[in-house]
């Protein structure tokens, strides 16, 4: 490029806009003031993709701090939205939210995708979908192409269409062709080195290298450095990141025994899917938990029999809770019994799934892209599950039939179902019909034997599918899974897991309209988890549980129809409950789940007509929420501050808090946030409709500014429709 093009792109750069660069060869680290954070699409990236490395630049320009985000909570399921619990934001949405913090950091930065026509069809898609949405991305990205705008990237070539600039063409370069080499004429060491480097691919990192080779990463490097001083066509990309020339690769991969090949292809696929060890699965996340003080928490004072009596009779009563084996039914709990072992910490499954797959150990190839799989749709990445499920599923199907194949691909199917179901959220193009039929996949080919824990999450994704269809049968059988599969728990002795599956059921039945059974449920895990404690007082996992537990007895009150005139009593019951919940993470320092409790109480104390300690309790988690990063938290914390100020002659005051909220939706980018603005919104236009705003007040021009600033969220971000219970809207009525 001339250096009136380069001009050009850093006067784009400098004004914020996005550019396409067409056959550039390489980029500068720094140009007048400019700072480039690069990063290499030709790398072969594991299960985040280049959207999760460019992330971790980002963040890691930012200083190293993680965006304030907390991991997604422990329980899962139907509870889980009891509990007033999220779904994680998107991958696309975190990595906005992080390069426009860096945006406003200071300075002039750029992120540059080079070779962005290399990148997975999920991160281009990912890419296309950022850039649609006109100004949601103020950091500038420099996407680099090696030659013409192919199909691959003509997503991004029309995202950017109405920008007349933003697409800038190198002149063509003289066509040259690679010099021979004379491998052999390289050290034995030197040239082992480099043999290993090709296996990894064209992008490869010396660190990895080294692992593979049982060597010190500084042979690697002084090996490295041999070659280019001999004239390899090696490039160095900075941060321990190399490139070779696609034709060196294939003449040294070409010049290697399959046998060789095999073996190390195997010791990547085996040492890129290492897992951590079963401690490390109790520790709580850094930053949301401290450790446990001195006492464990109380029981509540009110039974829950008497609290069951509060609520209305179902029209069609669920099977009641089972009864705890013998090995379970007195004395102390048996210690958990080990489960499968967890996926990888880090996102090297989809790459060691690749290794393994080469080598030909298909059954574990499989098993790195099942783990792979569920830390894409833990990190919000629902598109990248898709092609990964597909091609476990190709591997799986060329394996003898066994019980074990089966079983992986009943576990493919469940994750690929949990995927559609949180991507039908946000993303058009995932559907709940399809997740429910991956799910009918998954219950056919389960194996009657199949472990408890995998029936258990079979049965609570498939009754988030139900929910959300409105699949009664479908909720029926997942509640007798969940059944069997706490039975089945119990006798193996862990206590904890059969809380989590007997709370799911709870959860169930509260969406099937008998929240006495929910009680019953959730009296039978208290009944555990104290029996837990008693045997172990500072066991931080059964107090987070029995916390759980406590504030699922809390939120009935807010979404069971309560029995005529006990109203009152089952707020003061459930405000027993919610102050248990409390205390128990207070005592575990867990303030993300301090909060959702502290939300649940000022909603309870407002129906009680509680005002200042409604106020008190939804200021201090509107506190902590922002604190914490919690977008979605805050904004339905925000819902019932709106709801507090309207009935207390405040609602231009709730207007502007609710526009406050509006701009941090669309900052974080977040449309479940603004589902809860727009039913805060709702509330407050029904309110204005019965006189309830202040006499005189400028509350109409208010809503309708909001109501606009609303639609243009939504057009950008998307709109969503996000319930808690189908039973929530006849719940959160006011008490007249």
């Amino acid at each position: 490029m001339n250096a009136e093009q380069w001009e050009s792109v850093w006067h784009r750069v400098r004004a914020g806009r996005h550019t396409l660069l067409l056959g550039a060869d390489g980029l500068p680290d720094e140009i007048d003031g400019i700072r480039v954070l690069r990063v290499d699409c030709t790398s072969p990236w594991a299960t985040g993709g280049v959207l999760s490395v460019a992330l971790r630049k980002v963040v890691q320009a930012l200083g190293g701090e993680l965006p304030a985000e907390a991991p997604a909570a422990a329980a899962g399921g139907l509870q889980q939205r009891l509990l007033g619990e999220l779904p994680r934001p998107a991958l696309d949405a975190r990595f906005v939210d992080a390069c426009n913090r860096l945006a406003d950091a200071g300075g002039t930065w750029v992120l540059a995708l080079e070779a962005v026509d290399a990148a997975d069809a999920a991160s281009l898609a990912a890419l296309e979908h950022i850039l649609r949405r006109s100004g949601w991305l103020r950091l500038p990205l420099l996407l680099t192409l090696r030659g013409v705008a192919g199909e691959t990237v003509g997503g991004l070539v029309d995202a950017l269409g109405g920008d007349p600039g933003a697409l800038v063409e190198a002149p063509p370069a003289l066509a040259a062709g690679e010099a021979a080499f004379d491998w052999r004429g390289l050290p034995p060491a030197t040239l082992r080195v480099l043999r290993a480097a090709a296996l990894i691919g064209a992008s490869f990192e010396a660190e990895l290298v080294a692992g593979l080779l049982d060597v010190p990463l500084g042979a690697v490097l002084e090996a490295l450095q041999e070659a280019a001083d001999a004239g390899v066509p090696l490039d160095d990309r900075g941060e321990g990141l190399f490139r070779l020339s696609a034709a060196a690769v294939e003449e040294l991969r070409r010049g290697m025994l399959p046998s060789l090949r095999e073996h190390w292809h195997e010791r990547l696929g085996r040492r890129l899917s290492r897992a951590p060890g079963v401690a490390a699965l109790r520790e709580p996340p850094p930053g949301v938990a401290a450790a446990p003080s001195a006492a464990p928490p109380p029981a509540p004072a009110a039974p829950v029999a008497d609290y069951a009596g509060l609520f209305q009779p179902p029209a069609a009563p669920v099977a009641p809770p089972p009864a705890p084996p013998a090995a379970a039914a007195g004395g102390v709990p048996a210690a958990a019994v080990p489960g499968e072992a967890p996926p990888p910490a880090d996102a090297a499954a989809a790459l060691a799934a690749q290794h393994l797959q080469a080598a030909g150990r298909s059954e574990a190839a499989a098993e790195q892209y099942l783990a792979a799989i569920r830390d894409a749709t833990a990190q919000g990445d629902t598109r990248r599950v898709p092609p990964l499920a597909a091609q476990a599923l190709r591997l799986l199907e060329s394996l003898p039939v066994s019980r074990h194949r089966a079983l992986l691909q009943a576990r493919l199917m469940v994750e690929l179902g949990r995927a559609q179901w949180q991507g039908a959220v946000l993303d058009p193009s995932f559907t709940l019909p399809a997740a429910r039929q991956s799910l009918g996949a998954a219950w056919s080919l389960l194996p009657n034997d199949a472990p408890p824990a995998v029936l258990g999450e079979l049965a609570s994704v498939s009754a988030e599918v139900a929910c959300e269809l409105g699949d009664v049968p479908m909720l029926e059988r997942a509640f007798a899974a969940l059944a069997d599969a706490c039975r089945r728990v119990l006798t193996s002795g862990d206590a904890l897991a059969a809380v989590q599956l007997c709370n799911e059921q709870a959860a169930i039945a509260v969406h099937l309209g008998d929240p006495a059974a929910a009680i019953g449920l959730l009296s039978q895990s208290r009944e555990w988890l104290n029996r837990q404690l008693q045997a172990t007082p500072q066991d931080p996992l059964a107090i987070e549980r029995l916390g759980q537990t406590e504030h699922l007895l809390a939120r009935l009150a807010l979404h069971a129809p309560v029995a005529p005139a006990q109203e009152r009593q089952a707020c003061a019951v459930a405000l027993g409950h919610a102050a248990a919940a409390e205390h128990a993470y207070r005592h575990l320092g867990q303030r993300r789940g301090l909060a959702r409790v502290l939300e649940t109480s000022g909603r309870l104390q407002l129906r009680q007509g509680q005002i200042e300690a409604a106020r008190q309790a939804l200021l201090t988690a509107a506190e902590l929420q922002n604190t914490l990063g919690d977008v979605t938290g805050l904004a339905r914390t925000t819902e019932a501050l709106a709801e507090l100020l309207t009935r207390t002659g405040q609602a231009e005051q709730a207007a502007a808090a609710l526009g406050d909220s509006i701009a941090l939706n669309v900052e974080k980018g977040s449309p479940i946030g603004l589902a809860f603005n727009r039913r805060a919104l709702e509330a407050l236009v029904a309110a204005g409709a019965h006189g309830r705003s202040a006499p005189g007040g400028t509350l109409e021009p208010l809503l309708d500014e909001l109501q606009r600033r609303l639609n243009e969220a939504e057009a950008m971000l998307g709109r969503v429709d996000w319930r808690d219970t189908p039973a929530a809207a006849a719940a959160t009525a006011a008490p007249g």
